[in-house]
């Protein structure tokens, strides 16, 4: 998320489905996401799905969510 902009706007943004949004939250967090999953995904696994698809297809699930109100968040 943007350093500019407080976590709340983002959100609120993010909750009413605006794509920039969840392109600041993608971009802001997607390397330390990637780097979690290569560390819990077993090999097997790995080796037939690429981290950064899982978290691309996790983060969408999340956005979906989220917009739907079945999460709550207060900030970063």
């Amino acid at each position: 998320m943007s350093d500019a902009l407080p976590a709340q706007d983002v959100l609120a943004r993010l909750r009413a489905g605006d794509e920039q949004a969840a392109a600041e939250v993608f971009s802001r967090f997607v390397h330390r996401f990637v780097g979690l999953t290569r560390q819990r995904l077993p090999k097997a696994l790995r080796d037939k799905e690429n981290p950064e698809d899982a978290v691309r297809s996790a983060l969408k699930s999340f956005y979906v969510r989220y917009a739907a109100g079945q999460y709550e968040l207060t900030g970063s």
